[in-house]
């Protein structure tokens, strides 16, 4: 049963800051975060003042995140485990953030350690624009240049590859109670896809999300691949951005 539920951000960079805040430090030492989100690693490891949007007389909803410095925002080292795969192995060249595969072996990794922690936040990309995914016969495929960012079919095709994804993880962790869900919506349609979904934002279609409890059992159908290799240059905070749709 899907169920939904209202976010505490209407951005990455805002559902970040009102999550890992000071106030739930104790299930955060419990917690460990995987994540691919360019943005989470602005927030945390980021200088605001050269953020690329910074001063965009189009984009000035990001000078926002000048006060992200000043909330109570937890440290890295407050987590049980803080990996940020921007550097990771990325077989989806276009869309300029890592492979959603990277997030699942990271926390099959971790759930298949002989001291895994609590709890475990997988945060995926897709179906966030660029839409190169496309489903065809049933299998997903990659297109070399990004399908067009209004229409909705190609977004349900990254929403497939996402869901695809979590798919395999339910089946190769075990863990009593997962929730699957998202940090924010999308305003579809709504507005330009740079400013479908803005910090501080209250529009229903961005700040509800949905909710779904299930459970996960290990089948061991899935060894991931930790090796290291094909490890990339990090890229330049600039353009992963550009790619995601929030500048040019």
């Amino acid at each position: 049963m899907v169920e939904s539920r209202w976010s505490v951000g209407a951005h990455s960079s805002e559902w970040v800051v009102n999550t890992f805040n000071q106030g739930y430090r104790d299930e955060i030492s419990k917690t460990a975060y995987v994540s691919s989100n360019p943005q989470a690693w602005l927030v945390f490891m980021g200088n605001f003042e050269e953020h690329p949007l910074k001063g965009d007389t189009s984009n000035k909803y990001h000078n926002r995140l000048q006060r992200y410095k000043t909330t109570s925002i937890v440290n890295t080292n407050d987590f049980h485990t803080f990996n940020l795969l921007y550097d990771e192995s990325n077989n989806y060249e276009p869309t300029l953030y890592p492979s959603p595969r990277s997030v699942t072996d990271h926390v099959i990794g971790l759930d298949r350690d002989d001291d895994p922690p609590q709890r475990i936040i997988a945060h995926y990309m897709p179906p966030h624009p660029p839409f190169i995914a496309r489903m065809t016969n049933g299998e997903i495929e990659f297109t070399e240049v990004p399908r067009n960012s209004r229409s909705f079919e190609a977004y349900l095709d990254n929403l497939r590859w996402g869901l695809e994804e979590v798919s395999l993880l339910l089946k190769n962790v075990d863990r009593e109670n997962v929730i699957i869900t998202a940090d924010h919506g999308w305003a579809f349609c709504l507005y330009p896809a740079r400013n479908s979904h803005l910090p501080g934002m209250i529009a229903p279609d961005v700040r509800q999300v949905p909710w779904v409890e299930t459970s996960a059992t290990d089948d061991q159908t899935y060894e991931p691949e930790l090796s290291g290799e094909g490890e990339r240059e990090s890229m330049p905070a600039e353009g992963t951005l550009e790619a995601l749709g929030y500048l040019g």
